[in-house]
């Protein structure tokens, strides 16, 4: 059985993971529509490899550990997930 899985960040300057502790899942995340300027993204911590994710775009990541993901941005600015836990 899969979990519904909803998360919304307020982002600020540095970098929070989507979750606290190990959580795979397949979902959609979309940089809200309204932010400020474009968020940053990196994977496991890594500070060489930071990309930009420009507001409102979505991506879709299957079998995803949300927990390596980590995003900053403007303060106020929101990241949302929502997916379902992998199977």
């Amino acid at each position: 059985m899969r979990n519904i899985i909803l998360i919304s960040i307020e982002l600020d300057e540095t970098f929070a993971a989507a979750a606290p502790s190990r959580l795979i899942s397949d979902c959609t995340i979309t940089a809200f529509p309204a932010n400020q300027q474009d968020m940053q993204v990196r994977v496991g911590g890594d500070d060489e490899h930071v990309a930009d994710w420009p507001a409102g775009v979505g991506v879709t990541l299957e079998e995803i550990d949300l927990a390596q993901l980590e995003f900053k941005g403007a303060g106020g600015d929101k990241v949302l997930i929502a997916g379902t836990s992998a199977p």
